[in-house]
């Protein structure tokens, strides 16, 4: 008897065990299940997080190519002159005068809003910013200027270095027009060019033209 008792003792203290190990494990699985439940959150927060940031990238993007196309509309009247030496007490006025006498055109003063040097990496010859009143009187220098090959010597001096004429660019296509030209000449592509402000480029003659609008579209060059 007394052997049976220690016997139902010792059944009662696997019970007990065997209870203990089955609350255990259910507290256990209750808590993975917590965690599970807690990382599915996390997973769905985290997948509305990259949505939205995807969502405020492309919003950002499109907000700064607006203010890219805006910066350069406001450019639209405006010519860029290169290469012409810088003279103390210089008059810009007389410059224009001899540029367009040289591309065998007629522009009166009245065309014109504002003639200034600009800051240039050639201290010596800082670019000279022509602002029309209007923009055909912009088109119609920049057209001639297609056809007429200006030198410095055109403006008194002895040096025969070319002058040129260009579309104003804004400071953010500027840097695109260099990368777009610097890639043009890497993948053996003939020509890049701006027009009306926009940055375009060809393989060949009779390959299709290709709007370069922002630093995404540089990989169609290839």
């Amino acid at each position: 008897m007394e052997t049976l008792g220690r016997l139902e003792l010792d059944i009662g203290a696997v019970k007990e065990s065997i209870k203990c190990v089955r609350d255990t494990f259910n507290d256990i699985q209750r808590s993975l299940e917590t965690v599970c439940s807690d990382l599915k959150e996390l997973r769905s927060d985290h997948e509305v997080l990259k949505k939205e940031n995807k969502k405020l990238k492309e919003d950002l993007a499109a907000t700064k190519a607006e203010v890219i196309e805006l910066k350069q509309y406001s450019r639209l009247n405006n010519l860029e002159i290169r290469g012409v030496p810088f003279v103390a007490n210089e008059k810009l006025e007389e410059h224009v005068q001899t540029l367009t006498a040289k591309l065998g055109i007629s522009v009166e003063k009245s065309e014109i809003d504002l003639v200034h040097r600009v800051p240039s990496k050639d201290k010596a010859k800082p670019n000279i910013l022509i602002k029309f009143v209007s923009r055909s009187s912009r088109n119609k220098v920049l057209q001639a200027s297609k056809k007429n090959r200006v030198t410095t010597s055109d403006f008194g001096f002895q040096e025969t270095d070319a002058v040129y004429i260009n579309e104003h660019l804004c400071p953010e296509k500027k840097v695109l027009l260099g990368k777009a030209t610097s890639l043009r000449k890497e993948k053996q592509w003939k020509f890049s060019w701006v027009q009306q402000g926009r940055i375009l480029a060809r393989k060949t003659e009779n390959s299709p033209i290709v709007h370069i609008a922002s630093e995404d579209d540089l990989a169609k060059i290839v």
